[in-house]
């Protein structure tokens, strides 16, 4: 990492970032409170998802998923050569 210098000094912190940075602060520590709670806002354990054959069709559209993001990875990676 080189040091800063005039040509990437990107200027002083608006108050923009300032007043975005509190209020994202404050929604994660009201998060955290309600998650302390027990009080959850989405439910994210699906009741068909405990089946043995819904995990296996999880890891087999993930597997082609994957292919597939690779592949096109590829031939990007062609075309920009």
């Amino acid at each position: 990492m080189q040091p800063r210098t005039e040509d990437t000094w990107r200027g002083n912190i608006s108050w923009k970032v300032v007043v975005g940075s509190a209020a994202a602060f404050l929604v994660a520590i009201v998060s955290e409170f309600l998650a302390e709670s027990g009080m959850s806002l989405i439910d994210w354990e699906a009741g068909w998802a405990v089946s043995s054959t819904s995990f296996a069709i999880g890891i087999v559209a993930a597997a082609i998923l994957s292919v597939a993001i690779v592949l096109f990875m590829r031939t990007k990676a062609e075309k920009i050569l």
